[in-house]
């Protein structure tokens, strides 16, 4: 095993055991977990008025986008806003992001 030092700091090269790779069903279930952990891989833009909405967007906020289609209208986290007043009203330009897209719906007969 080597050591590193880095800014004074010792770090160790830990051998990890091989394990089983499990199957389909499972290595699926790990690239879904895995892709869900790295992120925010849906993003959007919208623009808005302060007269459209029932109060002020800030960054965090959690909004609703309505009117996109199943798998684009949801829930999405508000990263950034820039918000733009002056004579002609208040608005606000969004950036949008979520990390997570719905399944199809189900059919029931």
């Amino acid at each position: 095993m080597a050591t590193v030092p880095l800014d004074g700091v010792m770090w160790a090269d830990v051998p990890v055991p091989p394990t089983d790779a499990g199957s389909s069903a499972e290595q699926t279930s790990q690239a879904q977990a895995t892709l869900a952990d790295e992120g925010w891989f849906v993003t959007a833009a919208a623009s808005t008025s302060a007269h459209l909405l029932p109060g002020v967007v800030q960054s965090h906020d959690i909004v609703a986008v309505e009117g996109n289609g199943f798998r684009h209208s949801g829930r999405y986290h508000v990263s950034k806003v820039v918000h733009v007043v002056n004579a002609w009203g208040h608005l606000m330009d969004l950036t949008l992001r979520r990390n997570a897209l719905p399944s199809a719906p189900h059919v029931g007969l």
